[in-house]
This record gives structure tokens, sequence and C-alpha cells, in this order.
């Protein structure tokens, strides 16, 4: 039963599994990595986690990727197709030819984006 300073939400039992499987697995590093020493707390972690991603979501979105090219669009900078460039495992942005920039960071954050490149054995970083 939740407290006054807490509420409750309804998850599938399937993501709760999956939640509760990841926390027991993973126990000390996840204290670590996010200071929560129960996987309720470590539940809460991960929705604050996903409404920060939602908020810098609202400027960014991946809409394409090919071979070694990633398509962004830049929704402050009214920019659609913005061409982050993989060499050597190093990503360079064209629109502002570098590789340390909000394109790029956004990219080497994108979930999507480093499960493929684990799968590739690429480790991504910045040009």
């Amino acid at each position: 039963m939740p407290t006054q300073k807490q509420g409750s939400i309804t998850i599938s039992l399937e993501l709760f599994s999956k939640l509760r499987g990841t926390w027991e697995k993973n126990m000390s590093k996840l204290v670590a990595k996010h200071h929560v020493t129960t996987y309720s707390g470590y539940a809460g972690k991960l929705i604050d986690l996903g409404i920060e991603q939602d908020i810098v979501e609202e400027r960014f979105e991946i809409t394409n990727m090919f071979e070694n090219t990633i398509l962004l669009n830049d929704y402050f900078l009214v920019k659609q197709n913005i061409e982050i460039i993989i060499r050597n495992a190093k990503l360079f942005c064209q629109e502002d030819k570098t590789g340390d920039c909000l394109h790029v960071g956004y990219v080497l954050s994108s979930p999507v984006i480093r499960k493929r490149a684990k799968e590739l054995g690429v480790k991504l970083r910045r040009a």
C-alpha cells in the first residue's frame, strides 16, 4: 500500500518478472550505478530515466539507419536528415562537422543504436 508521498502503477506480470529478474541478476551493479537498494527503487529510477529520455526525444528523432549512416531530425533547428557517419567505430556529424556535438551524443545514448553496435561487436565513440 503506497504511503502519502507515493503512488501506485500496474504493469503486466511479464514486465514485472523481467524487472525483478534483472534486479536479482545484477543487483550489486545496479545498486552502485543507480544508488537504489530495492527493486521498486530500481523501477522508479528506470521510469525517471524514461521520462528524461522522452523530454530529450522531443528534440531529436532517429529516422533511418544504413550501413554507416544514421539519419537524425533535430526539431529545434528544424533540420531533417542530419547525417551521422560511422567510420572506424567513431561517429561524426555532417551538420556540425564534429564528433562532439549534441547530435552525436544523442545517437550514442540511443538504446537501439547501442544494442545494434553490441550485436555487431563494435564499441562506438565520438570522433
